[in-house]
Parts: C-alpha cells; sequence; structure tokens
C-alpha cells in the first residue's frame, strides 16, 4: 500500500489493549479479529489511545456514519460543525464534550 510509519488513534483502551496484546479474547469476534491482524501485519504502526475529546472530528463523522449518513466531504463542502471542529483541533485548543 505504500504506507510507513502509521499512527492510528483510537478512543477505545479496550481495543487498544487487543492490539498490543495480538488477541482479543471473544471467541465471536476472532474470525474478524484474525483478518485485521493479517491486515496490519508488515505494516510499522503504533497504536495511541486517545480520549474521545481528542478524537473530536473522527467521533463526529462516526456518529455521523451510524446515523445513517453517507456523505463524502473534501476541503471545499465540509460541514459547519465538522469545518469548526477541525478549525478548533489545527489551534491546538482543548475540546471540552458538554453533556
Amino acid at each position: 500500500m505504500g504506507l510507513h510509519n502509521i499512527v492510528v488513534e483510537l478512543d477505545s483502551s479496550l481495543i487498544v489493549n487487543w492490539l498490543e496484546n495480538g488477541s482479543c479474547g471473544i471467541w465471536y469476534l476472532e474470525d474478524f479479529w484474525e483478518e485485521v491482524l493479517f491486515l496490519i501485519s508488515g505494516l510499522n504502526i503504533r497504536v495511541n489511545h486517545v480520549f474521545r475529546e481528542g478524537n473530536q472530528a473522527a467521533d463526529w463523522l462516526s456518529k455521523c456514519g451510524s446515523a445513517g449518513i453517507t456523505q463524502d466531504y473534501n476541503s471545499t463542502n465540509l460541514p459547519k460543525d465538522l469545518k469548526g471542529i477541525l478549525r478548533v483541533d489545527k489551534c491546538g485548543l482543548p475540546c471540552f464534550r458538554i453533556r
């Protein structure tokens, strides 16, 4: 694939631990897990845990996907909410989750 030195940030510490240990330990996920391990084998990959607030753009996109919104975005058609999240992230400002 031509990818080198990949950093993956996940807000699931459980999956980060699974990747570090190489095993998920849940029998009904083993087939999927083996496929994930196969796909990342041979890649120089580092996996880090980040809190959801530190991964706010990905969290926003995953909420859209789970709501059935399947839109392709580029720099010219970003929704206002996502554009704001990315601006705050680019400035290095902290994000707070308000419930």
